[in-house]
């Protein structure tokens, strides 16, 4: 867990089996659990680590209005890349579930 991820929220990372059992213990029946983001968006992940407190430093002074031309292309740059991120890998960082309502 980065500290960007806590900054915005995010509580916790899941694998395949821990997103898995919380699905299944909450009423869905998993058809799916996949990974994916191989390679793009695991390159993007670890510069997101590499960056740590300096990253939200940078969005909070953009949510105040200030703008960052180097971020602002990097991202550019990576939500062309995204495009071209495996759906299915094993290398992928992303953890993907397709589950459907059992109750």
């Amino acid at each position: 867990m980065s500290a960007f991820d806590r900054h915005i929220g995010h509580r916790r990372h899941f694998s395949r089996n821990s997103i898995g059992l919380v699905l299944s213990e909450a009423g869905f029946a998993v058809e799916r659990v996949y990974l994916s983001g191989f390679p793009f968006f695991n390159l993007y992940r670890a510069i997101v680590i590499a960056r740590g407190p300096a990253l939200a430093a940078d969005v909070d002074e953009n949510q105040r209005g200030f703008s960052s031309r180097v971020a602002d292309a990097v991202m550019a740059v990576f939500r062309g890349l995204f495009r071209f991120t495996l759906m299915d890998s094993p290398w992928g960082w992303q953890v993907v579930a397709v589950a459907r309502k059992t109750r």
